[in-house]
């Protein structure tokens, strides 16, 4: 076959090796972004008195590619989902549904520099 070309592309591996990490800083930014948006989404007169579940807000990254943002107070569910004498805040889903879009932008672009 005189005449052929070939193409030799031998960074596939480099690039595979890449993916998990960089997929995890994706998953930790997001992540973090949840933490910022929920404390954000908490104010005086609107699930905080004394600050106590906004400190408490905390992310926990369980390996790589998972992390868990929750509050550590007794009474966070009651001011995320409410109680039988208010409404709740949904402070963490808000805050989680603001983050999403750009979660998910962040990961087509990933995927799209795969193809």
């Amino acid at each position: 076959m005189s005449g052929a070309i070939r193409i030799t592309f031998d960074r596939l591996p480099e690039i595979a090796a890449k993916l998990p990490q960089v997929t995890s800083m994706v998953v930790r930014k997001a992540a973090f972004d949840v933490e910022a948006q929920a404390k954000s989404e908490l104010y005086e007169g609107h699930g905080v008195d004394t600050g106590l579940l906004k400190s408490s807000i905390q992310t926990d990254m369980e390996g790589d590619l998972r992390a868990i943002v929750a509050p550590h107070t007794e009474y966070a569910s009651y001011v995320e989902f409410g109680h039988h004498s208010f409404t709740g805040y949904h402070y963490m889903t808000q805050a989680a549904e603001r983050v999403r879009p750009a979660f998910l932008e962040a990961m087509r672009r990933l995927e799209a520099m795969l193809r």
